[in-house]
This record gives C-alpha cells, structure tokens and sequence, in this order.
C-alpha cells in the first residue's frame, strides 16, 4: 500500500469532525513547506546563454553542412582572433 493509500485509508475511517482537523493540519503542513521553497525569478534568455557558453551564430555558405569545420574556423578567428 503507497502512501498516499494509507493516508487516504486512514482519511475516510475519521469521523467528520477528524477529517476537517485532519484537513486543516494538511493546509498548515503545504503553506508551512510552500514558503521554503524560493520562488525562482523569470529566466534572462541572454544570462542562460553566457552561463552555458553560447558562442553566437555566424553567417556561412549554403553548402555549411559539408565544411562546417572550415567556416566555423573561419568565423571563430574573425571574432576571438588567434588563441
């Protein structure tokens, strides 16, 4: 029996009275935790993309997909220069 089995078992053997208490204790339980876990700000799209390192994009020829390696060298080099 899960949990939530038990809980609910144990819920519907209480008298009326019980299972308000039991309810109320429940909500105090929810709002008690809810307020531990931070709210997380919206995400800045521009701040994910320098944590992860994004690079950038860069304009190539049509034909990017057979020498990728060469263009991206290419473009890396006219940004960062030699390193």
């Amino acid at each position: 029996m899960t949990e939530l089995e038990q809980v609910s078992d144990l819920y519907r053997r209480l008298p009326p009275d019980a299972r308000r208490e039991a309810l109320d204790f429940m909500l105090f339980l929810q709002q008690r935790y809810d307020d531990r876990v931070p709210s997380r700000p919206a995400a800045d799209p521009s701040a994910i993309l320098r944590r992860v390192g994004f690079i950038g994009s860069l304009d190539a020829e049509p034909d990017l997909s057979e020498n990728y390696k060469t263009e991206l060298t290419k473009a890396l080099g006219r940004k960062y220069g030699d390193r």
